[in-house]
């Protein structure tokens, strides 16, 4: 078995052994009890109950619990384990539903499988052997179920007693078994929606790691590498890498679509942007990391501008609203036919997701909200609703939002959800309408589509050659700047060359007159030898000849004379190879007289850069600070300017964009208000999706919805889910079927909970922060060991290094966020800790809760631009600081410190009673948070009876008071950090402190003040804890 499908089968069985819990519901009494309220009801008082409501007008959902975990291990043979918060907690049973004519509801009943593993002891069995024993189990349970014609509370409780039996916990002491009933009701006409029905934690995820872990993922597949990257040579650290920075952010690798807003992004916002738009660039598996306030929206608005704009380029070059027809073999005549949605499209439909229902329904929220791309908060008013009734299908948007706030158009939406899919199903055309009659809320004004390409590709063109122009003019422009920087050096030159030269005539002159001494000596020389000869007698001279001889002086002349020769050929040829010098030395000093001659045209064409790019004084500043590379990315890491800039960034350019971008979804909107094709998928969505047996074989089904689906993600270009609801809602797409995957605050989302939607998904952008809020993973570390052993994941090498804390595959904290980060080619560094590409430019909090953060989280690398308030304002808090308060804890896992909690009841009281503020008027007002369960558990308790009187302190309770993982992603004014414990519970307040997320996380919560109520000499010790109360006497101090 390779590694991939290891880890992933440790997965699957870490996920079949999550105990399930009841959701955090508020439990209503029964005389108020609704449609989809929770009663939970005794075991001996279930006859009390509405169970035996006989106007059929409910379902009812009966769930049964609660069972100690700790029992659960034992039974299971599981090391013990010493719990920090609590005692372990306790585990839900068994479900199951009786319809509206009191019969049970088939394939409705479910039983935890962690409960019953651990009671059955099969941990040690494989997998597929467990899921075969839970499948009998639960066949044998459901013909008991439907051997009763008419549920009543004696039929209820027969049937429980007989489950119980089964399981062997029949006679369990009521400390272990609680026993207690879970009622809740739902329309019997309502559609089933699993994930609302349900008041229990399903299991979500089982279904697609069963299909994933049978897959043959190739080795580079997008899954495979996420799951375990391998080691890539061309892998590149870019935070501080200059000349990657000078290179991405130049005009060629920005998009050529831009979000609506006058704001540029900042340095590392902008590389982020343009590696996940350029065509360069581009990777499969990109990671961003993005703390609080360092604008991941923003970051994201940008990337769905440009993949709009790649939409509208497709359509144009197709040129035709006319879609491929596909015929199925249903013999319903009317729906025969459904339509291809083309490939390069379905690639840039566009998904969010999370963890967190709230933070991916905020981001469909936060993109169509009309009140931020008013015109003057943009460049253009095109996107400015009191201007234009219509933007894109803007009052379609409407329909699915409402006016609160109002939308400018359909731009997102919240789906997976049945109650969101059916927003957006009221919006498309109705069963018998046809589709030519079908027009949205256009009516008559049907916008035409050959126009609209016109426009587009005017626009589109126009925004290329600015961009073309300004980068080649970009690049001349550094030529022109070194030129000018050459010729600013030619005077110096000039100077050397001449001294050169008048070096090389003195040695000219030393060579010449060399010369003539050698040629004077050399004739001399000469003449003597001819003298000697012409002295012998015409015999004498044949005499010689004939016997060989020489007269000794004449063979000393010759000598002489060749030497002389030899030295005269030299000085001829250094005179001639100096005197080549002279003449090039020459030259240069020609080419730099003429080059002085054209500095003031090289001058002016940089003054006109400066002119035709800087259209305000904010554009000639950037333009000034960019264009002086040493100086702009000089000590990059810590450059303010640098790291809040956008280089090239021009009011121009960004005007451009963000036209083009208005022009690309009114193309899209006429592609989709006159294609026939689009209009027919639709109208099969909504019924497909409505229940409705249309005909299809399973796999035309299939097929039909999904072309339907990305119909409908052309519609609305970005639907956002959980990963809770993506078995379900993507049950019909396989491996690479959907289109780009964005994923938010992926540093709490466990690996395993994403594997669904990015086995789908053809590119993934996961954002989030590992040094926030970690995974929550409910699995002991002693069963994970346990699993762990059975796939030898202690022998795969692959570790990761999170702010010094070394984690691998097993670590509970380990998150999709820090998988995505170690595969993404492009990484920073934050400490020791290796993350995507980090956001480094802060606007959230003030100090000193960001210098707590970035001292304790982020090793100063933070820069704070959130801007101070500019009159005083009254908050709940009216310092910043630790407030000492020691007392004795609840005990026995429960670390609630009373007289903490009474300091902050005198701190609320004291706002409503002397200085004016309604604490429970305003969510943003404060929020209390700890690290404890226990605590918040009974802080509520103590409010709810201080404050009894107060009409919404419930809804305060619920909304305000919590742990750090109910608060990811908001924000308050004034946080409290409530830390409880007492000396006797020292090793809990160590595990608060063993690693820096639950303190960081509390105080980027809070925008304006911030304080920490605990027992000083017990948290002013501990890690990060000594760090924030230093900080906060420091801060106190200036």
């Amino acid at each position: 078995m390779n590694k991939v499908k290891r880890i992933l089968n440790f997965w699957k069985e870490v996920n079949l052994l999550t105990p399930v819990t009841v959701k955090s519901i508020a439990f209503k009494n029964q005389e108020s009890l609704s449609a989809k309220d929770v009663l939970k009801v005794p075991y001996n008082r279930i006859e009390d109950s509405l169970l035996l409501n006989n106007d059929k007008k409910y379902e009812i959902e009966i769930g049964f619990g609660d069972i100690k975990n700790t029992y659960l291990y034992e039974k299971g043979n599981i090391e013990k384990e010493d719990f920090v918060d609590g005692d372990g907690g306790e585990s839900f049973i068994f479900a199951f539903k009786i319809d509206g004519d009191k019969k049970y509801k088939e394939d409705s009943f479910t039983i935890s499988k962690f409960v019953f593993i651990l009671l059955k002891n099969i941990i040690s069995k494989n997998y597929d052997d467990i899921e075969y024993e839970i499948k009998k189990f639960i066949e044998n349970i459901e013909i008991d179920l439907k051997s009763y014609e008419n549920y009543n509370v004696e039929n209820v409780k027969k049937i429980t007693s007989l489950i119980l039996k089964e399981l062997n916990i029949d006679n369990l002491d009521e400390k272990i078994l609680k026993k207690s009933f879970y009622l809740k009701l739902f329309s019997s006409n309502e559609e089933e929606d699993s994930n609302e029905s349900s008041f229990f934690q399903m299991d979500f995820y089982t279904k697609d790691l069963e299909i994933i872990a049978k897959t043959n993922l190739k080795d580079n597949s997008l899954l495979s590498n996420i799951i375990y990257s391998k080691t890539n040579k061309n892998r590149q650290k870019i935070d501080d890498n200059k000349e990657f920075l000078a290179e991405i952010t130049l005009p060629k690798n920005m998009p050529v679509g831009k979000w609506p807003s006058k704001y540029n992004p900042s340095l590392m916002q902008a590389a982020a942007i343009n590696i996940c738009t350029s065509k360069e660039y581009s990777p499969n598996i990109f990671s961003v990391n993005g703390p609080p306030g360092t604008g991941k929206t923003t970051l994201l608005k940008e990337i769905i501008a440009d993949t709009i704009v790649k939409k509208a380029k497709i359509i144009a070059d197709l040129n035709s609203t006319d879609l491929e027809n596909i015929k199925t073999n249903t013999t319903i005549s009317y729906y025969c036919n459904y339509y291809k949605i083309p490939d390069e499209l379905k690639k840039l439909g566009i998904i969010v997701s999370s963890n967190n229902n709230s933070a991916v329904e905020n981001i469909s929220k936060d993109l169509p909200k009309a009140e931020d791309v008013l015109s003057k908060d943009t460049l253009t008013n095109l996107f400015d609703i009191n201007e234009h009734e219509n933007i894109y299908f803007t009052k379609d948007s409407e329909n699915i939002f409402g006016d609160n706030p109002r939308t400018w158009g359909l731009i997102s939406a919240p789906y997976g959800r049945k109650a969101n899919i059916q927003k957006i199903l009221d919006i498309l055309p109705e069963k018998k309408q046809k589709n030519e009659g079908f027009n949205f809320s256009f009516g008559e004004n049907i916008p035409d589509f050959k126009e609209a390409i016109s426009v587009f590709k005017e626009k589109y063109e126009k925004v290329l050659k600015y961009r073309e122009n300004f980068n080649s003019n970009i690049e001349k422009f550094f030529r022109n700047k070194d030129k000018i920087a050459e010729i600013n050096n030619s005077s110096d030159q000039i100077s050397n060359l001449k001294n050169k030269i008048e070096y090389l005539i003195e040695e000219l002159k030393k060579l010449q007159d060399s010369k003539e001494y050698k040629d004077s000596i050399l004739k001399q020389k000469r003449e003597q030898k001819s003298n000697i000869e012409n002295s012998y007698s015409f015999f004498t001279k044949i005499a010689n000849k004939l016997a060989g001889e020489k007269n000794p002086k004449i063979l000393e002349l010759n000598k002489d004379i060749e030497i002389l020769n030899e030295e005269l050929i030299n000085i001829n040829k250094d005179l001639r190879n100096i005197q080549n010098d002279k003449d090039e030395l020459h030259k240069k000093i020609q080419v730099l007289e003429n080059s002085k001659k054209i500095l003031k045209e090289l001058e002016e064409e940089i003054n006109m850069f400066f002119k035709t790019y800087s259209s305000n004084e904010n554009d000639l500043k950037l333009l000034e600070r960019c264009s002086d590379l040493e100086n702009f990315y000089s000590d990059i890491i810590s450059n303010e300017k640098t790291q809040e800039s956008c280089p090239w960034g021009v009011e121009e350019f960004n005007r451009l964009r963000e036209e083009l971008f208005a022009c690309s979804l009114s193309l899209i909107e006429a592609y989709i208000a006159n294609s026939r094709g689009i209009k027919a998928n639709l109208k099969l969505l909504k019924l497909l999706l409505s229940g409705e047996n249309l005909g299809y074989s399973v796999e035309e089904r299939k097929n039909v919805f999904k072309e339907c689906f990305h119909t409908l993600n052309l519609l609305i270009p970005v639907l956002s889910t959980t990963f809770a609801s993506v078995s379900r809602a993507f049950k019909d797409f396989e491996e690479n079927e959907l289109g780009i995957v964005i994923i938010d605050e992926a540093g709490q989302a466990t690996p395993l909970s994403a594997m669904g939607l990015l086995y789908r998904s053809n590119r993934c952008i996961i954002v989030g922060d590992p040094l926030q809020v970690e995974p929550v993973m409910t699995v002991t570390s002693t069963l994970i060991r346990a699993i762990a052993n059975k796939y030898e994941l202690n022998k795969l090498e692959k570790e990761f290094n999170i702010a010094g804390k070394i984690f691998n595959y097993t670590s509970p904290s380990l998150s999709i966020q820090t998988l995505a980060d170690y595969a993404n080619l492009y990484y920073g560094k934050i400490g020791e800790t290796e993350v995507g590409c980090p956001l480094v430019v802060h606007r959230r909090c003030l100090s000193p809760m960001f210098d707590i953060s970035n001292k304790i989280s982020y090793d100063d690398r933070m820069i704070n631009k959130c801007m101070p308030d500019k009159k005083p304002i009254n908050y709940v808090l009216e310092k910043n600081e630790f407030i000492d308060v020691k007392g004795q804890e609840v005990g026995n896992g429960d670390h609630y410190v009373k007289k903490q909690g009474e300091k902050i009841i005198k701190i609320i009281k004291d706002c409503i009673e002397n200085r004016e503020i309604d604490v429970f008027e305003n969510s943003k007002n404060l929020y209390v948070i700890s690290p404890f369960t226990s605590v918040i558990n009974e802080l509520k308790k103590d409010i709810k009876e201080a404050f009894k009187n107060e009409v919404k302190i419930n809804e305060w309770c619920n909304n305000c008071l919590g742990t750090v993982h109910k608060f990811q992603g908001k924000e308050a004014n004034s946080v409290i950090l409530l830390l409880g414990c007492d000396n006797n519970s020292k090793s809990s307040a160590q595990w608060a402190a063993q690693a820096a997320n639950i303190l960081n996380v509390a105080a980027t919560r809070a925008k304006k003040r911030f304080a920490i109520i605990g027992d000083l000499e017990l948290w002013g010790k501990l890690n990060f804890f000594k760090d924030a109360k230093e900080v906060l006497d420091k801060f106190n101090k200036e």
